[in-house]
């Protein structure tokens, strides 16, 4: 009988999309999940012999293969599937054949005198052999990395025959059907499956720093995999792909990234969480972020060569969105250092949107330009917000750091004190992008839960964040 939705979670699903829905959101294959749910877990057996019967789609056979001619023989509903009654005759011994026949000849025939449209053609001649030039063509749209080894003139498939490949970066002789090819399959050897393209583009960044890095790292974790492993700076870099790093990898529980994160700084590492989202649309924050990290950022500024000035909105808007990885936030005020009429920092600050900070103002967004490292930055800054704070009545200073990204020890330098952290963060996902779980809330009586799986998103856990405080009640600045 065709299943129509999850036993488990009443999930209106059928056929793959309810077994991957098994696998991936329960964990069980499906047969596993048969057996359990529609069969009262008792597998069962051949009714003649006891032996094992074939599982298919939700169903066990009645008789195994050995059996199957009883199967056969009893038909229809005792066991396996009657003798056709067409088998062996033609329109010229059955009169239930002629008649159909004769039913869709000619005119009756659904596609008497009737040609493929212009779009049909062109979609059967993608699958069809293609002509030499046409090959040429595609081989040529991707000719920047592969060179075609096999001759043009023994081309007979573009989906069964595997034609050979060179990879212009390594040499190596790939071999590939059309089908892939077009679909831009990449080198097996540059991108081996174990590993994802962005991680490897990531090595690929260190690799031309001059970093020396160590990938698929198990030794620090007793066997855990890191990403990537900086021993020299004692810094840990994951690529999160979204796919594989949501809640439909059952690998990965909410708690993956935040016991990451802590064993590594046990083991005295601290650990980078770089999202496959945030790596393809702000790589080059990314890669600034990365260096900084590592204390590798070229460009070094003093602070004290630099004057304050307020951003306006547009100012502030276009530095965050440059700079931050989290880009733009809302704020009330927001300052800017300034080095030779050069913006180089900023720092703009809110009312906190938990109600239980009282007299308090937190720091909605700090960061530098990219590749640049301000030295006392962050202190100098303070000093003015602090000023402004005090002149606005507020008591106290709050801020946040993101635990994807470090701990916040600079926050401890300039006069904070550490009061704990949020708990795990998250978000959710389409597979290519992460939205905030703020834009998925109960509506129309659904939870947010409903509301995510009707939208087909999965929360992805982030490590939250630590929470820092300063009293600047007793304080002068000037």
């Amino acid at each position: 009988m065709k299943q129509k939705k999850c036993l488990i979670c009443h999930e209106k699903l059928t056929g793959k999309k309810l077994s991957n829905h098994i696998k991936k959101i329960h964990n069980l294959s499906s047969k596993d999940y048969t057996i359990k749910y529609l069969y009262n877990n008792k597998e069962p057996v051949c009714l003649n012999c006891g032996g094992e019967v074939r599982y298919s789609a939700y169903i066990f056979k009645k008789y195994c293969s050995g059996c199957s001619l009883i199967a056969s023989k009893n038909g229809g509903k005792k066991g396996g599937k009657a003798k056709a009654w067409n088998k062996g005759k033609t329109k010229k011994d059955d009169e239930r054949i002629k008649k159909q026949a004769e039913s869709m000849m000619g005119d009756l025939n659904h596609f008497y005198r009737k040609s493929h449209t212009k779009e049909t053609r062109n979609k059967i001649s993608k699958t069809k052999l293609l002509s030499r030039v046409k090959l040429a063509t595609r081989v040529k749209e991707r000719e920047s990395e592969f060179t075609l080894v096999t001759d043009l003139n023994s081309y007979i498939s573009r989906q069964r025959q595997y034609l050979e490949f060179e990879c212009k970066s390594c040499g190596h002789i790939n071999k590939k059907t059309l089908q892939a090819f077009e679909r831009g399959s990449l080198c097996e050897k540059c991108y081996p499956l174990s590993r994802s393209r962005f991680e490897i583009e990531i090595c690929n960044f260190l690799e031309a720093e001059g970093v020396n890095f160590k990938a698929s790292d198990r030794t620090v974790l007793n066997g855990k995999e890191i990403d990537i492993l900086v021993s020299d700076y004692r810094i840990g870099i994951e690529a999160n792909g979204l796919f594989w790093h949501s809640e439909l990898n059952a690998d990965k529980d909410r708690y993956y990234h935040l016991m990451k994160t802590e064993n590594m700084l046990k083991n005295k590492y601290k650990l980078i969480h770089i999202f496959e989202d945030d790596w393809r649309d702000k790589q080059e924050i990314c890669k600034s972020l990365i260096l900084h990290k590592l204390g590798l950022t070229k460009r070094k500024v003093y602070a004290r060569k630099c004057i304050v000035k307020e951003l306006s909105k547009k100012e502030e808007i276009d530095f965050f969105n440059k700079t931050h990885i989290n880009g733009f936030a809302k704020s009330r005020k927001c300052l800017g250092l300034y080095f030779k009429d050069e913006l180089i920092a900023a720092m703009s600050v809110r009312i906190p949107y938990q109600k239980k900070y009282k007299d308090t103002i937190e720091i909605a967004r700090f960061s530098t330009a990219l590749n640049t490292a301000v030295i006392g930055g962050l202190s100098k800054l303070l000093k003015k917000i602090s000023a402004y704070a005090k002149k606005e009545k507020f008591l106290k200073v709050l801020s946040y750091a993101d635990r994807l990204f470090g701990e916040g020890d600079g926050y401890k330098t300039c006069g904070f004190s550490y009061e704990g952290n949020t708990g795990l963060s998250y978000w959710y996902t389409d597979g290519r992008v992460r939205i905030s779980r703020f834009s998925v809330m109960s509506v129309d009586g659904k939870s947010q839960k409903e509301v995510a799986r009707e939208r087909k998103l999965y929360k992805v856990w982030g490590c939250g964040s630590n929470i820092y405080m300063m009293n600047i009640s007793q304080q002068q600045y000037t």
